[in-house]
């Protein structure tokens, strides 16, 4: 039912739909919060999706209130007809983990 931002759609590709993985409930009991465990949880999830044996395209998820904030720290986005759900674009995850340049201590540049 929620569609895209238009910026967010694959160039070239006019699916109805594009693959995408639900993070139903990520829940760190409350004694234990602001200690980076849901980060970590996050991140591991995100990092299983990038490698795993999934394919996916986006990654959604349905927060409680209290936990909005939280999302969009790191960077996940309001589908234009939801208040609540949000996504990520694994795209925009993966180009920012690609290194701005050879971390190869034996590559050279050869245009000098």
């Amino acid at each position: 039912k929620d569609k895209l931002d238009a910026s967010q759609h694959i160039d070239g590709c006019d699916y109805p739909a594009y693959p995408c993985i639900l993070i139903a409930r990520l829940a760190v009991d409350k004694r234990l919060q602001k200690h980076g465990i849901g980060h970590y949880l996050l991140s591991l999830a995100i990092g299983f999706a990038l490698e795993g044996p999934l394919g996916c395209r986006y990654i959604s998820v349905d927060p409680k209130k209290t936990a909005l904030e939280f999302y969009e720290k790191i960077g996940f986005r309001y589908w234009t007809r939801s208040k609540r759900r949000m996504y990520l674009n694994m795209m925009d995850v993966a180009q920012q983990l690609e290194p701005d340049e050879s971390l190869d201590p034996w590559s050279e540049d050869l245009s000098q």
